[in-house]
């Protein structure tokens, strides 16, 4: 969850295994902050060692659900 500040950060998925993943996204959009129930649900592939950047709308937030792709 995201204060009353919106805001972007980097996410580092260091702390994974090295490999390719795929991740499960729920995000804010640039209305979240008018309309709270607007969301994006996105399929993101990542590496670890690697980043991603979320942005998270005023009282917003982000939700991710990771699996390991063979």
């Amino acid at each position: 969850m995201n204060n009353s500040v919106g805001k972007s950060i980097e996410l580092n998925f260091g702390f994974l295994p090295v490999g390719n993943y795929e991740a499960e996204t729920w995000a804010d959009t640039k209305n979240s902050d008018k309309e709270p129930k607007e969301l994006k649900k996105s399929i993101v592939l990542i590496k670890s060692p690697g980043t991603n950047k979320v942005t998270m709308a005023k009282d917003g937030g982000f939700v991710a659900v990771i699996k390991r792709k063979n």
